[in-house]
């Protein structure tokens, strides 16, 4: 996974600001989109919240719980098919069992991710860490 563009944090990383305006994120599974600082005009992702992380692992969990089992007995009664006997489904629905396995096992691999989210912490506004403004020297 190719590491974080934006910082992570609840406020601005640079100079603790909470006033920002929303922009664009960059990447494939957002929440919410990015931050801009309107004070010092750095860029930063708000942390994806809890809840969110709890929707996807149940979501994720559910589908693999009526997937992988699905999956399981059908490729089991195709191969143990007969020639004359027609199976309940082919090996099409097989794929799109895998498929919607596949989708199941995304969410939890994302809800983990979100779980793993460390946001940094922001300095007390006031106390910026790097200089902010044309005269700062």
């Amino acid at each position: 996974m190719p590491p974080r563009q934006t910082p992570l944090c609840h406020a601005c990383p640079r100079c603790g600001s909470k006033v920002a305006k929303k922009t664009r994120s960059n990447r494939l599974v957002s929440f919410s989109g990015d931050r801009r600082c309107l004070r010092c005009g750095k860029t930063y992702t708000p942390p994806t919240p809890k809840w969110v992380a709890w929707v996807f692992v149940v979501t994720g969990v559910l589908v693999l719980a009526k997937t992988l089992p699905a999956m399981y007995f059908s490729v089991s009664a195709l191969v143990t098919a007969g020639e004359g006997e027609d199976p309940a489904v082919g090996w099409s629905g097989v794929a799109g069992i895998a498929l919607a396995a596949l989708l199941g096992g995304w969410c939890v691999y994302q809800s983990v991710r979100f779980f793993r989210e460390k946001p940094l912490v922001p300095p007390t506004p006031g106390e910026a860490t790097d200089p902010v403004g044309p005269d700062a020297s």
